[in-house]
């Protein structure tokens, strides 16, 4: 995601938790994918980010860090965020990392099934968009690669 749209999703959290739609430990879980998803971000804009959610988790009572309120290791959102990590793995030909990407989209769409509300549900699942930009990149940047087919060249 770009930085835009984690602004986007991080200003969409803060409005449900000040409205009273999320609880806390939930506003946690779901900030920890927002940070999977920052890792694209350069440094700077990176850690301004973070530096959001910090506050975000603040306000929600949680303190700088997370790692006393981290979601169970079986959780839904902790299975989605280790589904996201590997599909991103950069390792391997452009074709498995597609390979790669469409699992991962795969894993965390049969997640997104056990979240415990819908708005945990819709953050697990907007990952998947991530996914999904990736796969179209690689492809695209294969089909640039491969250069023209003999069926393109005009006849003679």
């Amino acid at each position: 995601m770009d930085d835009a749209a984690l602004m986007s999703e991080h200003d969409t959290l803060r409005r449900e938790f000040l409205a009273g739609s999320l609880e806390p430990a939930e506003l946690v879980a779901m900030s920890v994918l927002l940070r999977a998803q920052s890792s694209d971000l350069p440094e700077d804009d990176r850690r301004r980010f973070e530096g959001k959610l910090d506050a975000l988790e603040r306000l929600a009572g949680y303190g700088k860090s997370p790692a006393g309120v981290a979601p169970d290791p079986d959780s839904a959102v902790s299975r989605a965020t280790k589904a996201l990590r590997e599909a991103r793995q950069s390792g391997g030909t452009p074709e498995e990392r597609i390979v790669r990407a469409e699992h991962g989209i795969a894993q965390i769409r049969a997640i997104a099934a056990d979240a415990t509300s819908p708005s945990q549900r819709m953050a697990i699942l907007r990952t998947t968009d991530l996914l999904a930009r990736l796969a179209s990149s690689l492809r695209q940047d294969s089909s640039a690669d491969a250069g023209p087919s003999d069926r393109d060249e005009p006849p003679r």
